[in-house]
C-alpha cells in the first residue's frame, strides 16, 4: 500500500469547516482520511472549474466534497464542503 496523501484545504471549504457543528467536522476529517488513503478514488460526478481544471464531486452521506488531486506533490486539495439537507 502506498503512503497516505496530505489534503489541503482552499480558504473556502476552511470558512465552512470553522462555522460547523463538531459532528460535520468530524464527518469532514473522515471524508478527507478516505481521500488521502484512497487518492485515486473518483467522484460521484465531476465539474469543471473555472481555470479548466476538471474537479471530482463526492458525496459522503449529507456531506459533498469538491476536491482535486495534485499526484506530484501527493495532495487531496479540497475546493469546497457543503452538506445537502434532507427533503422536507
Amino acid at each position: 500500500m502506498s503512503p497516505r496523501y496530505e489534503f489541503a484545504i482552499s480558504g473556502e471549504a476552511s470558512r465552512f469547516l470553522f462555522g460547523s457543528t463538531a459532528r460535520i467536522r468530524a464527518k469532514a476529517e473522515d471524508a478527507f482520511d478516505f481521500l488521502s488513503r484512497h487518492p485515486f478514488t473518483e467522484g460521484d460526478f465531476q465539474e469543471g472549474a473555472p481555470s479548466g481544471r476538471t474537479l471530482e464531486v463526492k458525496l459522503f452521506g449529507n456531506l459533498i466534497v469538491t476536491y482535486w488531486v495534485d499526484h506530484a506533490a501527493r495532495e487531496i486539495r479540497v475546493v469546497n464542503c457543503e452538506v445537502v439537507e434532507g427533503s422536507r
